[in-house]
């Protein structure tokens, strides 16, 4: 599986990888991780979207998205 975390600064792909990490690890799920920061004026060419893309999968998420909701998206994903 390979999850990009979409994002619009470091620190908030920081945090976002770091609460990815923690759901893949809470699941048992090996994935390969990727941020990709997108500046400020691509992001709003893209409605400002803070999300994951799950293997070509676009997942839009709030910037502060809990670890329990984060890992309720990624089980839904993964057992599709």
């Amino acid at each position: 599986m390979t999850i990009e975390i979409l994002c619009n600064n470091r620190i908030e792909c920081r945090v976002l990888h770091g609460k990815v990490r923690q759901v893949l690890s809470d699941l048992n799920l090996k994935a390969d991780v990727v941020s990709c920061s997108v500046n400020q004026a691509s992001a709003q060419s893209i409605a400002g979207i803070t999300g994951l893309v799950l293997d070509g999968f676009c997942i839009p998420t709030r910037q502060h998205i809990s670890i329990e909701d984060l890992k309720a998206v990624i089980e839904r994903q993964t057992n599709h």
